[in-house]
């Protein structure tokens, strides 16, 4: 397993799938150090970091999966929702991902019940 930043010597990295959650749902990430912090990511944590990293760009696969953090098999379960609703689009002819403009609203709706929580 890949790490996103490289960890120091005082840390310790502890990633678990919470057995309680349906496959793919929420993973936690704990970073223990001097200011250690927990990070849970939903199913919507997860599709607007998909529909963030191809926000307005055509972007290929391998783009996607390192901005948004994740794996290719949860790139896969998510993109069959995400692509069913409109919110992104496949260009087959550059083989290229482009959030569209349903999906750019819903990121805007996300980010502002965010600020609102």
């Amino acid at each position: 397993m890949k790490a996103a930043r490289i960890i120091g010597p005082e840390e310790s990295l502890q990633i678990q799938h919470l057995e309680s959650q349906p496959k793919g749902s929420q993973l936690r990430i704990d970073v223990n150090s001097f200011g250690g912090c927990c990070h849970y990511r939903d199913k919507f944590d997860i599709i607007v970091s998909i529909l963030d990293a191809a926000n307005g760009n055509e972007v290929k696969q391998i783009e996607i999966l390192v901005r948004a953090n994740i794996t290719h098999s949860l790139f896969k379960e998510y993109l069959f929702f995400i692509y069913q609703n409109g919110l992104i689009e496949y260009m087959q002819s550059q083989r290229t991902y482009r959030t569209t403009m349903k999906g750019i609203r819903f990121l805007s709706f996300y980010n502002k019940m965010r600020t609102l929580i």
